[in-house]
């Protein structure tokens, strides 16, 4: 493929040996991130002109990392050269906005110490069942939206039997003709990508399939362990490096910005992803790429769960990426044990955002096996898929929005999430919530802000000659959450009548009433949430 293709391949020959210095905050002489030889990630102002790829031909190779934002990376660099010598060679072209190594990320899990765990004690801690009760994940409410999560990993078993019936598919790509056919540079992208080597076979990674199974596991098929969401589609997107994830998040971005320009009928509603990768001992300024590819598809509404480090040290001081970076709708984890304890990781009170549990999670592994899994590489996905729970769980009207100001709705179910959490005493001064995961608080919170019980009118039919039901006719919207009353009272207000108001789906313009047995007289009936309440008079002969 040519640079104007998505990626250009400019034949070179230098080679980097990059060496960095941290110097920002406090931080003095730590750790400096593995970085791969001999490639360094730059942002330009704008696209590379023809001119411009010309001259660089002579001694440079450039790979495209994302479009939107003109990111590329330089590979082939000369060891022989210094970093000096290279970004003077390279301003005789053109002048990048940044530059930097392309560093090596970590994967963010800890060796379980117990692998005789069998229950997925963290789903009841968080309240997962009680969502379960109405969604098992996948699908909006009223059923038109499928809902895709973004897994951005190591590898993947794809073919692991508890794996395998939830993997996203690109309903805009033929599988395996060797055609782009919808031409986003990635030719038979059927399932996601694997950016590590730049094909659509995964390695078949233990991390990656750890995390995919904490997501999506098939709930509810008499085997193995069942993930937050019983039927979703997570498209997997193998990385290793930080050009990896930048293309990663650009993918994400080409695949959403698709399905909102097409009104639905092209790429995929990806609401989320999540990432259980990072960069210790790292600030921002060491890898802006990292940040600019997270915020990117930020501004388009996907909600982005991100690992901090799983060594137990303050990050404002230390550093660590992703965790530094200030994108609106990412939101970064700690770990906690069974017990509410915190688990050995990084935390902040103003860049962590919550704990949420990532200690002893049994889950999907490699060979169609299941294990413990720990970490904030656990913790992640925990939230991430709880994250693609709540979408599927949601009000209608919470999706409309969604559509129409998807970034600041997404922000607005960010701060629901971190408002939702149980205070934990271990949290309070090191994570922003001061809590851990709660997604019972949090779909409770989502459906009071925009349903509550919101009425518009509501009227009986008068049936004769004498009815043994009536019927109610209105404007009603009601959650499927929630404890609704449907009373009926004399009108010197003794209730005659009570019982709760079930509904397959969210709004009713039509509800009968059983009053065979209520003796002749006029009658009032009201809907009752304990806040709200309509009521219509009837006549009972």
């Amino acid at each position: 493929m040519n640079l104007y293709n998505s990626s250009i391949i400019l034949i070179v020959g230098l080679f980097l040996q990059i060496s960095c210095t941290l110097n920002v905050n406090a931080q003095a002489e730590r750790s400096i991130p593995y970085a791969v030889s001999g490639q360094l990630v730059i942002k330009t102002h704008g696209e590379i002109t023809q001119q411009e790829a010309k001259a660089l031909e002579q001694f440079v190779s450039i790979k495209l990392l994302s479009k939107s934002l003109n990111i590329y990376s330089l590979i082939g660099l000369d060891k022989n050269l210094s970093t000096v010598q290279i970004e003077q060679k390279l301003k005789t072209v053109l002048t990048p906005a940044y530059s930097h190594p392309n560093y090596i990320l970590e994967k963010r899990d800890t060796r379980p110490d117990d692998t005789n765990y069998s229950d997925q004690w963290y789903l009841e801690k968080i309240g997962a069942p009680f969502l379960w009760d109405y969604n098992t994940g996948g699908v909006t409410l009223n059923g038109s939206d499928s809902i895709v999560i973004a897994v951005i990993d190591g590898g993947f078993q794809t073919s692991h039997t508890d794996l395998k019936a939830n993997i996203w598919v690109n309903r805009d790509e033929i599988p395996n003709d060797g055609i782009d056919n919808d031409g986003n540079g990635f030719v038979d992208d059927t399932n996601g990508w694997n950016f590590d080597l730049d094909k659509n076979v995964y390695s078949p990674d233990s991390h990656g399939t750890a995390v995919a199974g904490i997501i999506c596991a098939e709930g509810n098929n008499s085997k193995g362990v069942t993930g937050l969401n019983w039927k979703i589609k997570a498209m997997l997107l193998e990385v290793a490096t930080v050009e990896d994830i930048v293309s990663a998040y650009d993918y994400v971005y080409n695949i959403r910005q698709k399905y909102d320009a097409s009104s639905g009928s092209k790429g995929s509603f990806v609401v989320a992803t999540s990432a259980s990768l990072g960069i210790s001992n790292a600030f921002p300024n060491v890898a802006p790429s990292y940040c600019d590819a997270i915020g990117l598809v930020s501004n388009i509404g996907v909600l982005n769960a991100c690992a901090t480090t799983n060594s137990n040290v303050n990050i404002d001081i230390t550093g660590d990426l992703p965790s530094l970076c200030t994108a609106d709708n990412m939101i970064v984890v700690n770990s906690t044990k069974r017990d509410d304890s915190r688990y050995s990781s990084g935390y902040s009170a103003a860049y962590v955002d919550l704990g949420v549990p990532g200690f002893e999670i049994y889950t999907t592994t490699l060979d169609n096996l299941y294990g413990n899994f720990q970490g904030t590489s656990a913790a992640t996905p925990v939230l991430g898929g709880g994250i693609a729970l709540l979408f599927s769980c949601a009000p209608p009207a919470f999706i409309e929005k969604y559509k129409l100001q998807p970034k600041q709705t997404a922000q607005e179910l960010k701060q629901i999430i971190l408002s939702s959490t149980d205070p934990l005493q271990v949290l309070s001064d090191k994570t922003v919530s001061g809590g851990r995961l709660n997604l019972r608080k949090a779909i409770e919170t989502l459906n009071e802000n925009y349903n509550g019980l919101r009425l518009g009118s509501l009227s009986v039919d008068n049936l004769w000659p004498i009815p043994s039901t009536i019927n109610l006719y209105g404007d009603l919207t009601i959650p499927r959450f929630g404890d609704y009353d449907l009373i009926v009272s004399s009108t010197d207000g003794k209730i005659v009548s009570r019982q709760k108001l079930t509904f397959g789906g969210t709004s009713f313009s039509r509800f009968q009433v059983d009053v065979k047995n209520l003796a002749t007289g006029v009658y009032i009936v009201t809907i009752y949430n304990g806040k709200e309440k309509k009521s219509a008079r009837f006549v009972k002969l």
